[in-house]
């Protein structure tokens, strides 16, 4: 189940320090992970979420989470790795809040995802409902072309700018200030129309969530340090 030591030499503005590195086939949840690095013996544990984002290069190949973004369809790459808090005290709490941190390729930015039996179960019936009823749940085609048009003309203004609605979200995801324009700004039957999202914000959902679920059901690889 175990495999791959390697030693690394991190050097930076601070004093060189040197650090192992070993990988698994794969945990469900975080104190699983967890145990697989202890059990290697003192000194070997879960990297803390600093120790993550300063060795970043480590992880990038790992876990690899795709996902779309809703507007230009590009593809966002994220990583997701079994990390362990900076305080000890915190860990506790790790298990039920922030089990897996997600790290953005790009941008670097850092996010958490706390993977469960009963997530995951939401989740299918998530995704379950919205395959079977996106034609109900989605925008008919000349009612989106027809909010294009609309907001076209909004957005050109200095106001539309100031506040722009996005043509995709449903208005329960919109800003809260878009359910409080006039009807002489936003007529009420744009608005009618927003009441449900577009039809690619349910295809580029179904597609996410179904990934995510892939990722997660077939185990995180755990990635275990020891300085």
């Amino acid at each position: 189940m175990k495999f791959s030591l390697v030693f690394f030499f991190l050097i930076n503005l601070n004093p060189v320090f040197a650090f192992e590195t070993q990988r698994f086939h794969s945990a469900t949840n975080w104190l699983e992970a967890r145990q697989m690095c202890t059990s290697l013996g003192e000194g070997w544990d879960l990297p803390t979420l600093t120790e993550v984002k300063q060795t970043y290069d480590l992880f990038k190949n790992y876990n690899l989470l795709l996902k779309r973004e809703l507007q230009s369809q590009r593809t966002v790459r994220s990583n997701l790795i079994w990390a362990r808090s900076d305080e000890e005290y915190l860990n506790e709490q790790f298990i039920e809040k922030s089990q897996v941190l997600k790290i953005e390729s790009e941008s670097l930015n850092t996010d958490s995802l706390a993977p469960s039996i009963i997530r995951t179960l939401e989740l299918k019936k998530y995704v379950k409902a919205l395959s079977e009823a996106v034609d109900e749940i989605s925008r008919r085609a000349e009612d989106h072309q027809n909010l294009i048009n609309f907001l076209n003309n909004y957005h050109s203004t200095e106001f539309g700018q100031q506040y722009p609605i996005d043509e995709n979200l449903p208005l329960s995801m919109q800003p809260d200030y878009v359910i409080f324009l006039p009807d002489s700004i936003l007529p009420y039957e744009y608005l009618v129309i927003l009441s449900k999202p577009s039809r690619r914000y349910i295809e580029t959902e179904i597609e996410n969530v179904n990934f995510e679920l892939q990722l997660f059901e077939e185990g995180l690889e755990v990635i275990c340090f020891k300085k």
